[in-house]
């Protein structure tokens, strides 16, 4: 009995024994945070890229209708981002056709306007037609950008022409004819052409300092219709020229400029002899001429 009470005094006065992580549980533990990290950071790159490409498309979308405003109100293209006055929160302008916001390096040309990614390693460009609407895609050093957008088409669909990321001599960016500017001259809208200059480092035309005639010169708008002395005119080069007859009215003199109706068959013939004299008249473009019996025949 007695040394059945001095086990259990040994025992409660004993401290309890603490058993550690081993070596290889740390390592089992390590390796699994590594596999879950290497599943989850492409996923997660992924969507970080996914991001910034939304963000550039978003601001080519507004670039665009930017553009399309100062078309209407202009009857051409800006030349620059100050023109304009596109309301993008971080847009630097740097070279007048060109500014950066964030990642992305955007380029206006005409009707394209283009943005180039400036990230390493992510060198890749989107291209969008102001007229069209199409958005392009063009890889760069990164092959796998243009496939996470199921809506970007293939670029040369889109109506732009380009120059690669990391092509042709390193340069990027869009260009008006191919990879030069081409004869850069534009088609005003009363058929008259403007020549701009070349900058043969970017491929782009240089209209500054050159524009169309605008419109309102002349006697008309081109376009525009008018009814008068029973002739429908058009204008066409600000003038007013002869379309065709007014409705009801079959026949034009250009003589008078107006527009005549036939009651009689064109170039029917009245003859009358008075005092035995034969006298004619022909009825021709709406009218009897001579209008008295005075051509004698």
């Amino acid at each position: 009995m007695r040394k059945s009470l001095d086990k259990l005094a040994k025992l409660a006065n004993s401290k309890p024994f603490k058993k550690g992580f081993t070596l290889t549980e740390l390592l089992v533990v390590v390796l699994v945070i590594g596999v879950l990290a290497a599943i989850a950071l492409p996923s997660y790159t992924k969507s970080v890229k996914k991001s910034r490409v939304s963000d550039a498309l978003n601001n080519l979308n507004i670039v665009s209708l930017k553009q399309q405003d100062y078309m209407l109100n202009n009857e051409k293209y800006a030349e620059t981002f100050k023109d304009l006055n596109v309301p993008i929160a971080g847009l630097t302008s740097t070279e007048g056709n060109t500014a950066t916001v964030g990642s992305f390096n955007y380029t206006l040309s005409d009707a394209c306007i283009s943005a180039v990614s400036n990230r390493s390693g992510e060198n890749y460009t989107l291209v969008k037609n102001v007229e069209t609407q199409a958005t392009g895609c063009i890889n760069g050093e990164d092959s796998t950008i243009c496939s996470m957008f199921s809506d970007l088409v293939a670029t040369d669909a889109v109506g732009c022409d380009y120059v690669a990321p990391g092509g042709d001599g390193g340069g990027s960016g869009i260009t008006q004819d191919g990879k030069d500017c081409g004869s850069c001259t534009k088609t005003c809208w009363d058929g008259s052409t403007i020549s701009g200059t070349c900058n043969t480092n970017t491929g782009i035309c240089d209209y500054t300092g050159v524009s169309c005639p605008p419109e309102e010169q002349g006697e008309c708008k081109n376009g525009d219709t008018k009814t008068e002395n029973n002739c429908v005119y058009a204008c066409s080069g600000n003038t007013w020229q002869y379309s065709q007859p007014a409705p009801g009215y079959t026949g034009y003199d250009s003589a008078t400029n107006s527009c005549y109706k036939n009651v009689c068959p064109e170039g029917t013939v009245q003859k009358n002899t008075v005092d035995g004299v034969h006298y004619c008249r022909t009825y021709t473009m709406g009218k009897w001429v001579p209008e008295d019996w005075t051509q004698a025949c």
